[in-house]
């Protein structure tokens, strides 16, 4: 099942600079005519097949990848040729669970190849589409041969797309917290954390960690503090450029071996990121009931986006 049989065929004329590109991916292919696809308002997706070098003895760990991977192009049409294309698989059934290098994408969507790890946007300004197929066959080889991690097979973190907000945390400094097993309750793997914000950063958020440990002894005078502090920021309209401070949890869980496999299908509901976690042995039903038991809550941005 592909991807592209999903879709309609764009009957709109497209920018010139797109148009230009699919000359050259005719040119490059040999072909004669080219399927565009409509993907949405502002993505449309030309499906290729390319050929792929793989192993003789087979591909790594007998990973799904084919000597003919089909794939998608897909081009902004509003942003293009600033925004590059991104290419995508167009099997349904792609490996993506055992992959690394894939942009995190929306459940049901194609899975996105990671080609570069620069911003591909800069990356490509320079660069024809001719370069970016190159790329994306050196993928699907390096895939097929156990070469998509360089570090030493070291955690590769998720690239995200479409998604706003950033946490900006010391991975040392919550590991320390796991690892030394500073949980805020006996019963339950997890602690409370504290980050800011920018109140007027709140359409694409930037929370970062203070460095500072939340135990049951010290929370109640700690909520109490930063509760006045967030109601005098909002009530200071003119007073926009706070750290806003905010409570958040960190979960993990008792289990030395998780479950779950390699996921780039991060949940966007409650109800995702409850079964998203339980792939990994994680429970964030009693962590989240002790937050809002605290009362907690008061301090999200929710809260302050609802008193304004």
């Amino acid at each position: 099942m592909l991807y592209s049989t999903d879709y309609e065929k764009c009957n709109v004329e497209l920018p010139i600079a797109i148009q230009e590109s699919i000359r050259d991916i005719m040119e490059l292919f040999g072909m004669d005519a080219i399927d565009v696809l409509k993907v949405n308002d502002f993505i449309i997706s030309i499906p290729l097949l390319i050929e792929v070098n793989l192993p003789s003895k087979g591909t790594h760990g007998n990973i799904d990848i084919r000597q003919f991977e089909p794939i998608l192009i897909s081009f902004n049409i509003n942003s293009y040729p600033n925004t590059a294309p991104r290419v995508k698989s167009d099997r349904k059934d792609f490996p993506s669970s055992s992959l690394s290098h894939l942009y995190a994408v929306t459940n049901g969507e194609p899975p996105t190849l990671c080609l570069v790890r620069e911003n591909l946007d800069e990356w490509f300004a320079n660069r024809r589409i001719s370069d970016l197929l190159f790329v994306a066959k050196q993928w699907f080889s390096k895939a097929a041969n156990g070469l998509l991690t360089e570090d030493a097979d070291e955690f590769e973190p998720v690239r995200l797309e479409g998604y706003k907000g950033y946490s900006i945390y010391s991975h040392l400094k919550l590991y320390n917290y796991i690892s030394e097993n500073k949980r805020h309750s006996s019963e339950i793997p997890f602690c409370f954390l504290l980050n800011s914000t920018k109140l007027k950063s709140l359409a694409n958020p930037s929370f970062k960690l203070i460095n500072f440990d939340i135990t049951p002894v010290n929370l109640t005078k700690l909520f109490k503090l930063i509760k006045d502090l967030n109601l005098k920021f909002i009530e200071d309209k003119d007073n926009n450029d706070v750290d806003l401070p905010l409570f958040s949890l960190l979960v993990w869980s008792n289990k030395t071996e998780p479950n779950g496999a390699y996921s780039t299908s991060l949940p966007k509901t409650f109800g995702e990121l409850e079964a998203f976690a339980q792939q990994y042995n994680i429970s964030i039903k009693e962590p989240i009931a002790e937050y809002i038991k605290n009362g907690l809550s008061i301090n999200n941005l929710t809260t302050y986006m609802s008193a304004v």
